[in-house]
């Protein structure tokens, strides 16, 4: 991934990374997902192709690298504005017969050829013609300096009705990770479980320098207490390794006070506050050197999300296998998503048409892939908890 990238992603720099690299699963079955795996995406396009107006899921930020061919991209500036137009436009049902772009005040074309490298920057509507056969790597990003843009498309997500499964995976869980981490970072205090017990260290710097907040950093953790407050109960999706959240959120609270007087100018330093872990660290990790949780004697060494979402503990082994009995190191409860069986997808039957019900036994499949009929996903999966005993079976 671009280095830039990956400074500011908070995947890298927020998200639990023992979480991170306890992935085994290779593809994006969510049930299977420890991690909102969309940082890297190779795209084969055929020519001829072309994809709607739209924005990218959670108003994530975008890097694209033309390996070979040709796209042309239409970009339209996420005002106010034209947000009202595409929500409208879009719950219209007249996509096929309203050319988007022709509704706005101002609508850029750019083409990308061989070689190019492109950033969308967050919430930009846009659409792509592909005029060549092409072959494109890229990757989807949130970051600590487009915030309030990221919560307002989730709203926009909200209003134009995008299902579950085509949004950015734990979006809200991200958000309480994104004000742990700068609790943590600002005021030394951790509130992270990850089974140690006791009070958590404070963070260690080598000065007592007052670090200055940008002002879409300080903007955006306001934004996001008002974006968590405002959801229902059923929808605050607290991650398990979060122990108080009102206790973090007093912290965001003492947070903002202190850095409401900070200068923009000392602000741009260059580094991010919330740091991703060098290539050191990464290399130590993947050599098995550095733990990816402490182990606790009577509980989950790894809780990691909400009870709105999955959680599933493995341990490493040789090869980096999950560990799949109870004599395994650190092995906690196995957490998996399971069907409310309530809602419309729920009470529907197999389609028959779609790739999964082809890859499926009683459709005359291998049954390999072990997914759901695409018409059949759940709209609002909960957890069940299946716990293992560790001293006997």
């Amino acid at each position: 991934m671009i280095s830039p990238v990956r400074q500011i992603d908070w995947v890298d720099c927020v998200w639990p990374k023992h979480l991170k690299e306890s992935q085994t699963e290779s593809t994006n079955v969510i049930d299977e997902m420890m991690y909102p795996k969309v940082q890297k995406y190779c795209l084969m396009s055929v020519k001829g192709c072309y994809t709607d107006f739209h924005v990218d899921f959670g108003g994530t930020s975008v890097w694209y690298h033309i390996l070979k061919g040709s796209k042309i991209f239409w970009l339209i500036p996420p005002t106010e504005r034209n947000l009202q137009l595409y929500e409208h436009w879009v719950l219209s049902g007249k996509q096929a017969d309203v050319f988007f772009g022709d509704t706005v005040e101002k609508c850029g074309r750019v083409t990308l050829t061989s070689g190019n490298t492109f950033f969308i920057p967050t919430g930009w509507i846009h659409a792509v013609y592909t005029p060549l056969d092409s072959l494109v790597f890229g990757g989807n990003f949130l970051h600590s300096f487009g915030i309030d843009k990221q919560l307002k498309t989730a709203q926009v997500e909200d209003t134009t009705h995008v299902p579950q499964k085509f949004r950015y995976p734990f979006f809200t869980e991200m958000l309480w990770y994104v004000l742990e981490r700068y609790v943590h970072c600002l005021l030394g205090r951790s509130h992270l479980d990850e089974g140690g017990g006791g009070e958590p260290e404070p963070v260690k710097s080598g000065s007592n320098k007052h670090t200055h907040l940008t002002p879409q950093e300080l903007h955006g953790l306001k934004a996001i207490v008002m974006f968590l407050h405002s959801l229902p109960t059923n929808k605050k999706n607290v991650p398990e390794l979060i122990r108080d959240p009102i206790a973090l959120i007093q912290d965001v609270r003492t947070v903002v006070e202190q850095h409401r007087y900070d200068n923009p100018e000392f602000a741009v330093t260059g580094k991010s506050i919330l740091r991703s872990l060098d290539d050191s660290d990464r290399d130590q990790i993947r050599g098995g050197r550095m733990p990816l949780a402490k182990n606790c004697g009577n509980r989950s060494s790894t809780p990691m999300l909400s009870g709105a979402t999955k959680q599933k503990h493995s341990s490493r082994g040789e090869g980096g296998k999950v560990g799949n009995g109870g004599h395994q190191s650190g092995t906690g409860p196995r957490r998996r998503r399971t069907r409310c069986k309530k809602c419309e997808a729920c009470q529907r039957s197999d389609c028959g048409d779609c790739s999964f019900c082809h890859d499926m036994v009683k459709f005359g499949g291998s049954g390999r892939a072990k997914q759901t009929c695409i018409m059949r996903q759940c709209l609002q999966v909960s957890i069940l908890c299946i716990v293992n005993a560790l001293l006997c079976n």
